[in-house]
Protein backbone atom coordinates (compact mmCIF):
# COMPACT_ATOMS: atom_id res chain seq x y z
CA UNK A 1 0.00 0.00 0.00
CA UNK A 2 1.45 3.36 -0.95
CA UNK A 3 1.76 6.21 1.53
CA UNK A 4 -1.27 8.14 0.22
CA UNK A 5 -3.52 5.07 0.34
CA UNK A 6 -2.30 4.35 3.87
CA UNK A 7 -3.02 7.94 4.92
CA UNK A 8 -6.49 7.82 3.32
CA UNK A 9 -7.34 4.54 5.06
CA UNK A 10 -6.21 5.88 8.41
CA UNK A 11 -8.18 9.11 7.98
CA UNK A 12 -11.31 7.26 6.86
CA UNK A 13 -11.04 4.82 9.77
CA UNK A 14 -10.51 7.63 12.29
CA UNK A 15 -13.63 9.38 10.99
CA UNK A 16 -15.70 6.18 11.16
CA UNK A 17 -14.52 5.48 14.69
CA UNK A 18 -15.25 9.04 15.84
CA UNK A 19 -18.72 8.93 14.27
CA UNK A 20 -19.48 5.66 16.06
CA UNK A 21 -18.37 7.17 19.36
CA UNK A 22 -20.63 10.17 18.69
CA UNK A 23 -23.53 7.77 18.14
CA UNK A 24 -22.82 6.11 21.48
CA UNK A 25 -23.07 9.48 23.18
CA UNK A 26 -26.36 10.21 21.44
CA UNK A 27 -27.79 6.91 22.69
CA UNK A 28 -26.96 7.63 26.33
CA UNK A 29 -30.29 9.32 27.04
CA UNK A 30 -32.11 6.36 25.53
CA UNK A 31 -30.31 4.03 27.91
CA UNK A 32 -31.15 6.32 30.83
CA UNK A 33 -34.81 6.93 30.09
CA UNK A 34 -36.31 4.46 27.60
CA UNK A 35 -38.26 1.41 28.69
CA UNK A 36 -39.41 -1.82 27.07
CA UNK A 37 -39.15 -2.12 23.30
CA UNK A 38 -37.58 1.31 22.93
CA UNK A 39 -34.78 0.36 25.31
CA UNK A 40 -34.32 -2.97 23.53
CA UNK A 41 -33.94 -1.12 20.22
CA UNK A 42 -31.26 1.13 21.74
CA UNK A 43 -29.44 -1.92 23.10
CA UNK A 44 -29.57 -3.61 19.68
CA UNK A 45 -28.06 -0.48 18.14
CA UNK A 46 -25.34 -0.46 20.79
CA UNK A 47 -24.51 -4.10 20.03
CA UNK A 48 -24.09 -3.23 16.35
CA UNK A 49 -21.95 -0.22 17.19
CA UNK A 50 -19.80 -2.34 19.53
CA UNK A 51 -18.92 -4.72 16.69
CA UNK A 52 -18.13 -1.83 14.35
CA UNK A 53 -16.02 -0.13 17.03
CA UNK A 54 -13.94 -3.27 17.45
CA UNK A 55 -13.41 -3.64 13.70
CA UNK A 56 -12.47 -0.01 13.19
CA UNK A 57 -10.22 0.11 16.25
CA UNK A 58 -8.35 -2.94 14.96
CA UNK A 59 -7.97 -1.36 11.52
CA UNK A 60 -6.77 1.94 12.97
CA UNK A 61 -4.36 0.20 15.34
CA UNK A 62 -2.81 -1.66 12.40
CA UNK A 63 -2.57 1.52 10.34
CA UNK A 64 -0.85 3.43 13.14
CA UNK A 65 1.52 0.56 13.91
CA UNK A 66 2.78 0.47 10.32
CA UNK A 67 3.60 4.19 10.14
Amino acid sequence: MNAQAHFDLEKKTRNRLANLLDQCGELADGVRYFEGDDLLAVLDTLDSIRALLADNATTLRAAVATE
